[in-house]
């Protein structure tokens, strides 16, 4: 959203109009300078997507080489002003087979770092850029990213669960998303939707040529211009 130049416009428009802002962003272009601009604009809530505290792991996965130096850079440089201006930070990391022995050492990160407000998972599916494909995680190409020790899932959705109950955790998933996430390891064709795409129903998708799409694998409905 940051290669935008009228993104922070937009972001401080609708801050002055009371509206919750919230950016979702891997964090690459934020500098010093436009750690700046973000905090200065209203935005209320910037997302970060991290996946793993070992930068060859998270930089394999963002497939950007340095890209995690730049997301810690990122942190340093909004830490320093996020808190009067009551910007909050938020990390969201991806559960999958690669990143799955990083996930505890993370949060406990997260957790201590007074910079940090919040961290968030999600279940790792299919790559928008790939080709619908039900079983996509037994193929070659994409195995890698599914984890296939449910031993060592299990263990890692525990202490989740167990650092949630914590009354001053940061993690936001209800401990029934990491129940579901469990089930969905264990038997992922059980979470097989019956329609292409349910998505349209509570939101769009509108990419940087202005394509609007209710689903990410189905054809754009249309132009915003």
């Amino acid at each position: 959203a940051l290669i935008k130049e009228a993104t922070l416009d937009l972001i401080c428009y609708a801050a002055k109009q009371g509206i919750s802002t919230e950016l979702t962003t891997n964090g690459y272009l934020i500098d010093k300078y436009i750690a700046g601009s973000l905090v200065q604009s209203g935005l209320k809530t910037l997302v970060l997507s991290l996946d793993s505290l070992k930068p060859e792991v998270h930089d394999f996965l963002r497939g950007v080489e340095g890209i995690y130096a730049r997301v810690m850079n990122a942190i340093n440089y909004l830490s320093k002003l996020a808190k009067k201006n009551r910007l909050k930070i938020h990390v969201v990391t991806t559960i999958m087979g690669f990143n799955i022995d990083d996930i505890l050492e993370l949060t406990e990160w997260v957790e201590s770092n007074d910079s940090i407000d919040h961290i968030g998972f999600q279940a790792i599916m299919q790559p928008f850029a790939s080709s619908e494909d039900n079983s996509w995680y037994k193929k070659d190409k994409l195995s890698f990213l599914w984890p296939n020790d449910i031993s060592k899932v299990d263990y890692v959705l525990d202490r989740l669960i167990k650092l949630k109950q914590k009354p001053d955790s940061k993690i936001t998933n209800l401990i029934g998303q990491f129940k579901v996430f469990n089930q969905y390891f264990r038997n992922p064709d059980y979470f097989v939707k019956q329609t292409e795409c349910n998505l349209g129903y509570n939101s769009i998708t509108v990419n940087t040529q202005g394509d609007i799409y209710l689903c990410n694998y189905l054809e754009p409905i249309g132009n915003i211009q």
